[in-house]
């Protein structure tokens, strides 16, 4: 866990010079993660196309989030992370387009 100051200044520094280091010595591999923006009013009728797409494949996570403000839809993320670039995005970009297939009833104009 790591605790920084909120003054963006400080952050930025303190980010660059002592944490991103740190950071780039533990990570090892690849991470590939794609946004969507979904035209759905229903968060709950989503979660179990999400269960169904991450039973596809496991190891691609799925992360959903109502749009603030009362902007319209919803906020995915899909993500994946391992030691082969080109394979961790095919797989996040096949759960990608299947969320879409599956939510294509649910979306409104």
């Amino acid at each position: 866990m790591v605790s920084l100051p909120g003054v963006p200044s400080e952050l930025k520094w303190i980010y660059e010079n002592q944490l991103k280091p740190l950071l780039i010595q533990q990570v090892h591999g690849h991470y590939y993660e794609k946004i969507m923006h979904m035209n759905i009013r229903d968060e709950s009728t989503l979660a179990p196309l999400i269960d169904e797409a991450m039973k596809t494949d496991p190891d691609v996570y799925i992360k959903s989030m109502v749009k603030p403000y009362g902007e319209p839809g919803i906020r995915l993320w899909v993500s994946a992370h391992g030691e082969n670039e080109e394979k961790i995005k095919a797989r996040v970009e096949k759960i990608a387009d299947l969320l879409v297939e599956l939510t294509k009833d649910q979306v409104y104009s």
